[in-house]
């Protein structure tokens, strides 16, 4: 699934890293859909390091982000907890299914379980 949206907030952590002691940068970035394509009280949120953000992103000022257009390719949902877990990719720019051919198709996908929600499964029973 392919959802397109708009950034509306980017948000710096700066923590020391509990192993290395060493400062840590990360970025969230907060998506919401200004045409209300996909309706949901709290946007959709990422989570990546500085390296990869700016990398994808590129060198502006925090605030200059908010409305940048971005797509959203989901490859897996899950529900924990109360919370959407979504695996995928976030990229900049309106893109369409094509340009995620590789990462959406359903051979590399991993297989989903075929034990309900809430109920172990035969690996976690013998553990």
């Amino acid at each position: 699934m392919v959802l397109t949206g708009e950034i509306q907030r980017v948000e710096l952590s700066e923590f020391n890293d509990k192993q290395t002691g060493k400062p840590v940068r990360n970025y969230r970035i907060l998506v919401g859909d200004k045409t209300k394509v996909f309706r949901c009280t709290t946007p959709f949120q990422f989570s990546m390091g500085e390296e990869k953000f700016r990398a994808k992103f590129g060198n502006k000022k925090l605030r200059e982000y908010t409305d940048d257009p971005v797509t959203i390719a989901i490859v897996e949902l899950k529900a924990m907890n109360g919370f959407m877990s979504i695996r995928g990719e976030i990229v900049p720019g309106h893109k369409s299914a094509e340009d995620f051919a590789d990462l959406l198709e359903p051979e590399t996908a991993p297989a989903s379980s075929p034990a309900p929600l809430g109920q172990p499964t035969r690996q976690q029973k013998a553990a």
